[in-house]
């Protein structure tokens, strides 16, 4: 048989803490770590949600205010909603924008240099080329609010002069840097230019 081995007894001195303090400096640690992640996950879902789609990729989004978006094929956008404001940035592609009404907050939607404003409407945001944006308004009316124009000096040429600021159900505008164009078009145009919505493409003559 194997001699006993007595246990040692432990030095003099200052007693150790017992095992569940250990356990409880490391709840803490790690606790302390969780609530810095926590807030800042806080902060950022009340900052910019980001949404996008893929090559022939359509999704409609409901946001927190009865607001509903339908964003196009290879699109992206960002969403901010607060208690005095509703922000969209569109950073590429096109969508649709249903808009709850809501007259303490004002619905802004930002496409390169380009702001439209509505308070209750159906309208839709493109922007192509970089810069080039097309806003078509289905239902109500919006603010329309161009970028400064590059050339200052061609300012006299423009077909539309002042700039056009609010746009009505059925008509159409399309900015660049160096012209504004402004169109009325026919409900079945608007249709067949927002068919993309329901998944559909319609040529005509093409």
């Amino acid at each position: 048989a194997s001699p006993e081995v007595s246990a040692s007894p432990a030095p003099a001195g200052k007693p150790r803490p017992p095992q569940w303090r250990y356990a409880l400096a490391t709840a803490a640690t790690i606790a302390v770590i969780a609530a810095g992640v926590a807030l800042w996950a806080a902060i950022d879902r009340s900052g910019w949600q980001s949404y996008a789609t893929d090559f022939g990729g359509l999704e409609r989004i409901v946001l927190s205010d009865g607001s509903v978006v339908n964003l196009n094929t290879n699109s992206e956008m960002r969403v901010r909603l607060s208690e005095t404001r509703r922000d969209i940035v569109l950073e590429r592609g096109e969508a649709l924008f249903t808009v709850a009404h809501d007259s303490i907050r004002p619905f802004n939607v930002q496409a390169s240099n380009t702001t439209v404003r509505a308070v209750g409407t159906v309208f839709s945001v493109r922007l192509s080329s970089g810069s080039d944006v097309e806003v078509i308004v289905k239902e109500g009316r919006v603010e329309i609010t161009p970028p400064q124009l590059q050339d200052v000096s061609r300012a006299a040429d423009l077909s539309i002069a002042p700039p056009p600021s609010l746009l009505s159900a059925g008509e159409t505008v399309r900015i660049n840097e160096s012209k504004i164009e402004r169109v009325k078009v026919a409900d079945a145009d608007v249709s067949r230019k927002l068919s993309w919505t329901q998944g559909r493409l319609i040529f005509e003559r093409q």
